[in-house]
């Protein structure tokens, strides 16, 4: 489908039931907790016509931008970056290190936790002398 020399994240997901659930009563997929998915990542130079369909997210990271968001969620590409960089950082850090290093650092940068505060307490002045008794 795509000529282009652009690089996509494509992300699957599969709702599946939760272990232990009893799958031969009636109804057990309306409850919410009985459900779970299953998150499948791949990073590609092509786009198959099936992706267009099947995939929940496609990313081009070339591009920086969003193909596809099936979530129906209003998150624009770097939202989206920053779940897929902290969940598959191998994946991400790679491809984007040779895409475009300065985005990447930036991002990493605003992911970073926050330094501690450290401070420094500062001599008193209490007036405390040493006597010694004689």
């Amino acid at each position: 489908m795509s000529t282009n020399k652009s690089i996509f994240l494509v992300a699957y997901y599969f709702m599946r039931p939760q272990s232990r659930v009893q799958t031969q009563v009636k109804g057990w997929m309306q409850t919410e907790k009985n459900m779970q998915f299953d998150e499948q990542v791949a990073v590609t130079r092509r786009l198959k016509n099936s992706d267009q369909t099947t995939a929940k997210v496609i990313l081009d990271l070339s591009k920086k931008s969003v193909v596809r968001n099936g979530w129906g969620s209003t998150e624009q590409f770097d939202e989206l970056f920053k779940y897929f960089h902290a969940s598959y950082p191998k994946y991400t850090t790679e491809v984007m290190a040779m895409l475009d290093p300065v985005y990447l650092e930036r991002i990493n940068a605003e992911m970073a936790p926050p330094e501690p505060e450290t401070l420094i307490a500062e001599p008193t002045s209490s007036g405390s002398s040493i006597s010694s008794a004689v």
